[in-house]
């Protein structure tokens, strides 16, 4: 029964790490605008809970700019 608990520790440890890790990643594949290519910059970063199946995990969560093609195309976002 220990090993299973010792187990799940390192699992919960190990998903703390990770998660955070690729949220940044996705982020960074946030900045670009798909259309022109410009980078957005962010108005603030936040943190939000992500809730997984082992714990809760916080990861930042910026407030992106639209970049200017963004805002005069009529395309929703």
């Amino acid at each position: 029964m220990l090993a299973v608990v010792q187990g799940r520790s390192l699992l919960a440890k190990v998903h703390a790490e990770l998660v955070p890790k690729q949220g940044d990643g996705w982020l960074s594949s946030q900045r670009l605008c798909r259309r022109c290519g410009a980078f957005s910059s962010h108005k603030d970063i936040r943190s939000t809970v992500l809730r997984t199946v082992y714990r809760k995990v916080t990861v930042k969560s910026p407030r992106l700019c639209s970049c200017a093609y963004q805002r005069t195309s009529r395309t929703p976002r």
